[in-house]
């Protein structure tokens, strides 16, 4: 049966629900009544009352263990576990009572010992099932949120740092997201993998508004293949799948802002092959946009993951989308006033000035004074490597990352597509034999090369 869903803001409203609750504080004083040391009803326990309140469920949901753990490094025989849960089950024989004494319990989880009870539940999979519940002496409620509350009231479901640490723990948490299925139970409930809550920069605000074009969020899922200019997520909604690039820097939000629009102006019969927008939302502190999730992967993790012969197929297909993309008339979205490059060279100055390049003074002297003589402009992507090409079926098909999509001079794109593997024939001549309209020299490429040094 479902009621109006309660509030719930803060541990006192915790407690003060669990104190309201006859069944819960019966667990509660069963397991006081066992009079171990350092002990606490944890994990589902604590997450069901929460979660059950939060969405208007008048019934306690089911769950599969009542969890007690406590912290007795003299007694670690398992024997004396199976003792106290079946003098549990004596005085509440219809509770699925688990007991563990967690000074053993890192032997099982294959990690350095816990400190205490409290230590171990911190170190539990997720954050919202690092909760435990006891009765102090005079049966007042003490709750322990050694990760905090705010991801289980959000109903976030996340890793603990214990297992943020560890690539093996983090499967292990992947597995459980999956085998639980908490959202058959509880439908609110969004899904979070790989951010700490120091790198989530979504909090309410951005992801409600993000809600409003995408539908309601099921999962977020922090990407492994991401630049250092923004945060990259995959986010599964109740309408599809999209991918929600995040920055907090003053330079990275504006190239954001800059690629929200390129997406957002794409429309049209001669579409660009580029994401299709979704949403852009900005806040105080951070921008985001959402954008489509498009099939394939980049074109860096087809190469590490192809055989030689494939390898050479990849790149002949890259050079044969970037040719096509260099020949096609230019889109009116991208047009603008003024020289390329006396624009590029005087974004450099200013990042230079502000400390925020990678490329010198000496450098950027030697590049305004040995220009070369100008081609004919192009669409061009602006920061053109393998990272930023999208691959499926093996074919090259899509550009991502498109802040430096403008008219330009295509030499740029091109030194930046081979400068990966400019040393290796092999790959270099299939690249060439898909990019016919030019090649450039090794000059030309030495200097769009210090050029990119800048951004």
């Amino acid at each position: 049966m479902v009621q109006k869903a309660l509030t719930i803001t803060n541990e006192k409203d915790i407690i003060r629900l669990v104190a309201e609750d006859e069944w819960m504080m019966s667990v509660l004083r069963a397991a006081k009544s066992l009079e171990l040391p350092d002990w606490w009803v944890c994990a589902g326990f604590v997450r069901t009352k929460i979660w059950d309140t939060l969405h208007g469920y008048s019934e306690f949901t089911s769950m599969p263990d009542v969890d007690v753990v406590y912290y007795e490094p003299e007694r670690t025989d398992e024997s004396c576990e199976k003792e106290l849960e079946a003098r549990l089950r004596s005085l509440m024989p219809d509770v699925p009572w688990s007991v563990k004494n967690e000074a053993r319990m890192h032997e099982i989880n294959g990690i350095p010992p816990y400190a205490s009870a409290v230590d171990a539940i911190s170190q539990f999979p997720e954050t919202v099932t690092a909760l435990g519940l006891k009765l102090d002496e005079e049966e007042g409620i003490v709750l322990t949120a050694p990760c905090g509350i705010e991801d289980v009231l959000r109903l976030h479901v996340k890793p603990t740092p214990a297992f943020m640490s560890r690539p093996e723990l983090m499967e292990k948490y992947e597995r459980r997201i999956v085998q639980k299925n908490w959202r058959s139970k509880w439908p609110k409930v969004i899904y979070f993998n790989g951010m700490t809550r120091e790198e989530d920069a979504l909090e309410t605000g951005p992801l409600a508004k993000l809600e409003q074009a995408a539908g309601k969020v099921r999962s977020i899922e922090l990407q492994a293949e991401q630049g250092c200019t923004s945060q990259v997520r995959r986010v599964s909604t109740e309408t599809g799948t999209y991918i929600l690039k995040s920055a907090t820097d003053s330079r990275y939000r504006e190239w954001l802002r800059v690629e929200a629009e390129r997406l957002r102006r794409n429309t049209g019969e001669a579409l660009l092959p580029i994401p299709k927008f979704a949403a852009f939302h900005e806040e105080t502190d951070g921008s985001h946009l959402l954008m489509s999730c498009e099939k394939g992967t980049t074109l860096t993790a087809a190469l590490k993951a192809a055989p030689p012969e494939e390898k050479k197929a990849l790149l002949r297909s890259f050079g044969r989308f970037l040719h096509r993309f260099h020949e096609r008339p230019p889109v009116e979205s991208l047009a603008h006033d003024g020289d390329w490059l006396e624009e590029r060279l005087a974004a450099a100055r200013l990042y230079l000035e502000r400390g925020q390049s990678e490329g010198d003074g000496k450098l950027l002297d030697e590049l305004v004074r040995n220009r070369f003589a100008p081609v004919r402009q192009t669409m061009i992507h602006g920061d053109c490597t393998a990272d930023n090409v999208m691959v499926h079926d093996g074919e090259v098909y899509l550009f991502i990352d498109v802040s430096g999509m403008t008219i330009g001079d295509p030499r740029y794109d091109e030194a930046l597509a081979i400068g990966r593997f400019v040393d290796a024939p092999e790959l270099l001549e299939p690249f060439y034999e898909g990019y016919v309209r030019y090649r450039i020299s090794e000059a030309e490429l030495r200097y769009h090369e210090g050029l990119y040094e800048f951004f």
